[in-house]
């Protein structure tokens, strides 16, 4: 991979500014809540905590890469908005500092790049700042150990010899971005294979082999977790077999939802797409560097991904595909504008680089105004100084949570038993009451369950007799799927438990004395 020494003097200015926009983007997440999936990721990391192993006392068909995340964010800084939000901005952090120094290494920079803070990081919190199911999800994640799979792999193999700790590490960075998630193995194939093709045409076999071989060992030792604690069979029925039997029977998330997908991504990664397109022609053109290739095939090979997930369809789904293009925009932005500074046969003078931000504000308008709501949020709530503050910044947030805080208030009254909940619906209802789970299925997407798993569901309540159950009504309807798909955990409701109190959300049930 071509690249040219920058000077050793370090550009602290300009590294202190890129780090001031990160924490003026990412403040934001201060007053962002948890949704479902993000409270449902808190509760099983604080029982992975305690000592639970996952697919074993805890069922789920995710990968367990997200899981680990969670727990290693709880761990370090506690399992609250405020601990795993704090933990994601520090890796984020990483990453787009990562990524400035493959820039300036990759450009010889005399200074240091801000286009990574601004295409990977900015966008990243301005836009999912604004809808909270976007934070701490897997498909932005993962554009961290892609990027190093790549960036990695490409240094190994412009070495004139083989740097086996190069490779090792690219192939463990391929591991945990399959950890996320199994379906993400393709993009793992597209950002090695512009390298792989490179030493194949020197014939340098050594590095084609250990490229794959820190993705074995990761897997391997996931692997070896689950079998020294007992959970081969359940790990294995969870992650292949139940997928198929859910995904058979699931129904198409519904070309409406993919539209209104397609349509976020549009709006507000646009820009970054034109920059990274216009960048990637003038890089190769210029440079035939193998790592513009290597991060645009992931972005590529993310587009199949996602559309082929067709229960979900998620906008966040679409983070796959726009954070490596953000990567591939700040990493070929200095190639555009030495490109644009050719045409003119001298330098952009201040003012027309004022001109050109100003222009580029302009066309990152959308993105500014989907961050603008959070960071508007948090400052009438006195900017989120205290911890009551960035409480009420997230009531305030949207109607998912001020609902389920409210739904959740009168578990926290005297008359209230104490004990463990079910909750057939948000796990937000967990979070914020502090009633932990106390089975190993959980009750956020009752749909996926199959036939064996609903009775295994009513097993496991027969079991844990949880003082309080909750089944959702609207949006989620899972008092009518309970009723049609569950006929056992509605047998032990009705046998065991009393109606308590009912609201349009749902039906909370009281066991009987």
């Amino acid at each position: 991979m071509p690249s040219a020494l920058a000077p050793a003097r370090f550009d602290w200015p300009r590294f202190l500014l890129s780090l001031l926009a990160l924490a003026a983007a990412g403040w934001a997440a201060a007053g962002t809540p948890f949704r479902g999936d993000q409270a449902l990721f808190v509760e099983y990391a604080k029982r992975l905590a305690d000592g639970a192993v996952l697919y074993r006392d805890l069922w789920d068909v995710a990968n367990p890469g997200v899981f680990w995340f969670y727990q290693l964010a709880g761990t370090c800084f506690g399992f609250t908005e405020d601990g795993v939000h704090l933990f994601e901005w520090l890796y984020w952090v990483a990453f787009v500092m990562t990524l400035s120094v493959a820039v300036r290494r990759a450009h010889g920079l005399p200074r240091w790049p801000l286009a990574p803070a601004v295409f990977v990081g900015g966008v990243y919190y301005l836009t999912s700042c604004s809808d909270p199911s976007h934070l701490t999800k897997t498909e932005g994640l993962v554009a961290f150990p892609l990027f190093l799979a790549g960036w990695l792999a490409c240094r190994a193999v412009g070495l004139s010899r083989a740097n086996g700790w190069l490779l090792l590490a690219a192939g463990v960075a391929g591991g945990v971005a399959v950890l996320f998630k199994f379906a993400f193995a393709p993009c793992v194939v597209a950002v090695w294979l512009p390298p792989a093709v490179v030493a194949v045409r020197r014939k340098e076999w050594l590095k084609v082999v250990a490229l794959p071989l820190g993705l074995l060992l990761m897997l391997a030792v996931a692997a070896g977790h689950f079998v020294a604690n007992g959970a081969t069979e359940p790990a294995v029925r969870a992650l292949f077999v139940t997928p198929r039997q859910v995904l058979a029977a699931a129904e198409p998330a519904g070309f409406d939802r993919l539209a209104s997908s397609v349509r976020w991504f549009a709006e507000v990664y646009s820009p970054v797409l034109a920059v990274a397109l216009a960048g990637t022609f003038v890089a190769l053109a210029r440079r035939g560097d193998p790592f513009v290739v290597s991060i645009g095939l992931t972005a590529v090979a993310a587009v199949p991904v996602v559309l082929v997930q067709r229960w979900s369809w998620w906008s966040y789904h679409f983070l796959l595909i726009a954070v490596p293009a953000a990567v591939l925009a700040a990493y070929t932005w200095p190639a555009l504008v030495r490109a644009a500074e050719g045409r003119l046969s001298r330098p952009f003078t201040r003012t027309e680089r004022w001109a050109a931000g100003v222009v580029g504000l302009t066309l990152f308008l959308p993105a500014v105004g989907h961050g603008t709501n959070a960071h508007l949020r948090l400052l009438a709530h006195r900017g989120g100084i205290t911890p009551e503050d960035r409480a009420a910044a997230r009531a305030a947030a949207g109607r998912a949570y001020a609902e389920a805080t409210a739904e959740t208030a009168w578990l926290q009254s005297p008359e209230a038993r104490p004990g463990p909940i079910f909750v057939a619906g948000d796990p937000l209802f967990h979070t914020l009451s502090g009633r932990p789970m106390c089975t190993a299925i959980h009750g956020w997407s009752l749909e996926l369950l199959t036939p064996e798993l609903w009775d295994e569901l009513a097993t496991q309540l027969k079991a844990a007799r949880p003082v309080y159950i909750f089944v959702a009504a609207d949006p989620h309807h899972y008092d009518r799927l309970t009723n049609a798909r569950g006929p056992a955990v509605r047998g032990w409701l009705t046998a065991g438990y009393l109606e308590r109190r009912r609201s349009p959300l749902g039906v909370w049930y009281e066991l009987r004395e």
